[in-house]
């Protein structure tokens, strides 16, 4: 949950700002043997998005430490899936 609400405080949302719909990306990266996140990958339809995930992630990287997986009490390389969807409405303008 830590993960999920500092990156939702570090995106930037105005990448979607003059579009509506749903944006989805799946953001896959490594971590390894030491905790240490790499190889960072956005996947979805929506290119700028995608590119948000990614610079976002690489914001927050160092803001924690990362506990690599374990295999018979020992670490391992393991990948990390985070799933995001953002609802946007466009762009709203008030005619006076």
């Amino acid at each position: 949950i830590a993960f999920r609400n500092l990156f939702a405080e570090y995106f930037d949302t105005s990448v979607i700002d003059s579009a509506s719909g749903i944006f989805k990306s799946e953001v896959l990266f490594l971590i390894d043997e030491n905790g240490t996140p790499s190889n960072v990958q956005a996947i979805g339809s929506f290119v700028d998005f995608n590119q948000e995930c990614i610079i976002t992630f690489y914001k927050i990287i160092h803001k924690g430490k990362w506990k690599p997986a374990e295999k018979d009490g020992v670490p391992v390389k393991s990948v990390y899936k985070f799933r995001i969807s953002i609802k946007s409405w466009g762009e709203i303008k008030m005619n006076w």
